[in-house]
């Protein structure tokens, strides 16, 4: 089973392959990391199977005694494939304060955040790619190895509540008294 320090040492080598880029390092090491990165975007959206080309980049961070577990695999490459993505990993909080941060009035981003907690595992993806990408257009930090780890506790539903609470606390925590102040009149505390 793939556990959370596989995703970590993903996501610090992920972080070093942005670095290269940025300009860290020079000559071949920039070029040779824009080339990771691409090779991982291409694999965005796709199952680890059909992106073989990116698939070289997470094999590495899974353990041989690992390798059957499918959906572990599928957890670290939605998170390569999205962070080569975004590139602005830091830490921001789990995805809940992601969605917080993006701060839609129109509450079109609590409809999503809503459907993101109750989908399973298949679906999930599909919307944390959607968080993601509109992360990136709005320059939201995410931080890459707490959402590796909540996306390979998402996988057992045991450990799916809690990531499911740890995400509503961070979106919706602190708004009590927004509640009690839109509250219907005659519904309010005296």
């Amino acid at each position: 089973m793939i556990n959370k320090v596989d995703a970590s040492r993903l996501v610090a080598w992920l972080t070093e392959q942005c670095r290269a880029v940025d300009g860290r390092y020079g000559g071949a090491a920039a070029s040779q990391a824009k080339a990771v990165l691409a090779r991982l975007r291409r694999g965005t959206g796709k199952r680890p199977g059909a992106a073989s080309d990116a698939y070289r980049y997470v094999v590495p961070f899974i353990p041989d005694e690992s390798a059957d577990d499918e959906d572990g695999v599928e957890a670290l490459f939605l998170v390569a494939t999205l962070f080569a993505c975004h590139r602005l990993p830091g830490p921001r909080g789990n995805l809940g304060a992601t969605f917080r941060a993006l701060d839609d009035p129109s509450g079109s981003n609590e409809r999503r955040f809503v459907a993101l907690l109750n989908s399973g595992w298949p679906q999930v993806q599909h919307h944390v790619r959607q968080v993601v990408r509109m992360a990136a257009a709005k320059e939201v930090v995410i931080d890459f190895e707490l959402l590796a780890a909540d996306m390979l506790d998402w996988q057992h539903a045991s450990t799916r509540e809690k990531v499911r609470l740890d995400w509503a606390q961070a979106f919706w925590g602190g708004r009590a008294a927004a509640l009690s102040t839109n509250a219907p009149a005659g519904e309010q505390e005296n």
